[in-house]
């Protein structure tokens, strides 16, 4: 930062042509990153996902209620609250009964690829299931899942959708972190 700041101090000392220019460009480009900083703290306070179906969550699901997901939960909600106020299940690892470092470490691969299976034969035991829709849900694996694509497609009977959470990008500026979802669906046991 010293380096660039005398750069930027040489820069604007020159006392050729084109001064106000100068000034006004180095102006421009501080102004660019104050703005867009602005927009990611708005962004995280008013327009982050993970936020609004923390809230809605806690707000409209009984405590207690499981609440199964195959995503990574901080893709999903609050992991600091949701795990210990609902059983929420990853990779058939509740976290009501897993009391590891964090709520729900990821397994090894094989054992996820066993349950992946049982999840799509015989689908889903919880009450409510989330699905993070972006990056890494529709592109990876087509599908990551069959159970997921079915419930994203509509053809999961046992299940419906409920609450859609999306986030409401500015189409200049896109501040929202590429590990949070822009959009979260959450579907309920119906059967």
């Amino acid at each position: 930062s010293i380096f660039s700041g005398k750069v930027i101090a040489d820069f604007l000392s020159q006392k050729k042509k084109g001064y106000v220019l100068r000034r006004s460009f180095v102006l421009a480009v501080f102004s660019f990153a104050v703005y867009y900083t602005f927009q990611a703290d708005l962004f995280f306070a008013c327009n982050d996902t993970r936020y609004h179906s923390t809230r809605w969550i806690s707000e409209n699901i009984p405590k207690g209620s499981t609440i199964e997901h195959y995503q990574e939960g901080e893709n999903l909600f609050s992991t600091s609250k949701i795990p210990y106020e609902y059983d929420v299940v990853f990779w058939g690892r509740h976290s009501a009964d897993y009391r590891g470092k964090k709520s729900l470490y990821l397994r090894n691969v094989s054992e996820k690829l066993i349950y992946r299976d049982k999840l799509n034969n015989t689908g889903s035991n919880a009450g409510f299931f989330m699905l993070a829709v972006g990056t890494e849900f529709v592109m990876e694996e087509p599908p990551q899942s069959t159970f997921m694509r079915r419930l994203y497609d509509g053809n999961e009977p046992d299940f419906k959708l409920i609450k859609v959470f999306e986030a409401d990008e500015n189409f200049f500026i896109k501040p929202r972190p590429e590990w949070t979802s822009p959009k979260i669906l959450l579907y309920q046991r119906i059967k």
